[in-house]
């Protein structure tokens, strides 16, 4: 398996954001207790979302978190050149919409090296998706249509016809992150069945759930066969490839 999101975090961080929103984590936000619990459950390869390192291995394959957008066409230029393979967005953190033309920078920079980008989707307890609603994430994917877009949470959608509206842009993933906590079972199934299993990338949103969880969750919703095999890995590998 390949785990598509995973978060690492100081351990005072951690604490403030389990302080705030009253959770407790699957791991101490550590790189090596991320990839002993994560090889634990039996993947193999882990895309971190916010890695601070100056190379990815084998095992890690490191994305940069943007946390301002100020000069972020700078620092992303910067991580391309360490090997970096993409970069993450969180327009709730950063409180612009994503699709918002303040980030249009951002995307553009991605876009120029042929990164990929991550943008997260939803806010505490996956209440409401203001920032990252379907109609948004399909507006960015039109307007970047060579860059690889993957939305987490299921991309915030709710019903099917929302999930497949961004599955029909041609550069749209969503992913399984946190999906035990925050996506029906039915929700995931029926837009497999609809729009297939070809842009659905695993991932569990450590430390905030475990892909053990999300395993467990794609059994529940009756995914299996080649549907489960192209979601738990073959997706990403192919994906990744293409970022070469």
């Amino acid at each position: 398996m390949m785990d598509f999101s995973c978060r690492l975090y100081g351990k005072d961080e951690l604490y403030e954001i389990c302080k705030k929103e009253k959770a407790l984590p699957y791991s101490d936000g550590s790189l090596d207790d991320l990839l002993q619990k994560e090889t634990a459950c039996g993947v193999s390869a882990c895309v971190i979302t916010n890695y601070g390192g100056t190379c990815g291995t084998d095992r890690i394959i490191p994305l940069y978190a943007v946390s301002e957008i100020h000069n972020a066409e700078e620092k992303i230029k910067e991580i391309h050149k360490l090997g970096y393979r993409g970069v993450c967005i969180e327009p709730n953190e950063l409180k612009i919409p994503a699709d918002d033309r303040r980030l249009t920078p951002v995307y553009s920079a991605a876009a120029n090296l042929g990164l990929a980008v991550i943008v997260r989707c939803g806010v505490s307890h996956f209440a409401e998706y203001v920032y990252c609603t379907p109609a948004r994430l399909c507006a960015v994917a039109d307007a970047f249509p060579d860059t690889p877009f993957i939305f987490s949470h299921l991309g915030g959608c709710r019903k099917c016809e929302e999930a497949a509206a961004v599955l029909d842009r041609k550069n749209a993933y969503l992913d399984t992150s946190s999906a035990a906590f925050c996506i029906s079972p039915s929700l995931l199934k029926e837009t497999v069945d609809v729009c297939g299993a070809e842009k659905i990338l695993f991932s569990s949103d450590m430390p905030w759930c475990t892909p053990s969880l999300i395993s467990a969750f794609l059994g529940f919703a009756g995914i299996k066969g080649k549907d489960r095999e192209l979601i738990e890995c073959g997706n990403a590998e192919k994906l990744l490839a293409s970022l070469l």
